[in-house]
């Protein structure tokens, strides 16, 4: 598949990584000419160790640091795959729909636990106007 050995981590392969191939992926599908469905599922956030070659931002000495550095790599991740896609003009306009499994895992009430973090984008704006 798409790892290396360096990039190897407990869930199999960064979120850096898994972006890249799936942008691989999207590529390839061009030549269908129709629509059709792409699903990442990355586990980056649910690792407790940073690829070797990355610097935890917050700091790995202690739970929180380790936590809020690789929530940010993770975020990283996911804005250098986003901002390739959109400056690639052969694709055209993609609703992305990004949804967590839960939440960040600090819960400080029975309601919490169960709040699903999700987000839908239009590439054009498309779903903007329908809401309006």
């Amino acid at each position: 598949m798409f790892v290396t050995r360096e990039l190897e981590m407990t869930y199999l392969v960064s979120g850096g990584t898994l972006f890249a191939a799936a942008f691989d992926v999207k590529t390839k599908m061009l030549a269908f000419k129709q629509p059709f469905f792409v699903g990442i599922n990355t586990n980056t956030t649910h690792d407790s160790m940073l690829p070797p070659d990355v610097e935890g931002l917050f700091g790995m000495d202690d739970k929180h640091s380790k936590h809020d550095s690789i929530l940010r790599f993770a975020d990283d991740a996911l804005e250098r795959f986003m901002r390739s896609y959109l400056r690639d003009s052969r694709f055209g306009p993609t609703i992305f729909v990004l949804i967590a499994d839960h939440t960040s895992g600090f819960h400080f009430s029975r309601f919490n636990h169960y709040r699903i973090p999700f987000l839908i984008y239009a590439t054009d704006q498309s779903l903007a106007r329908h809401l309006n």
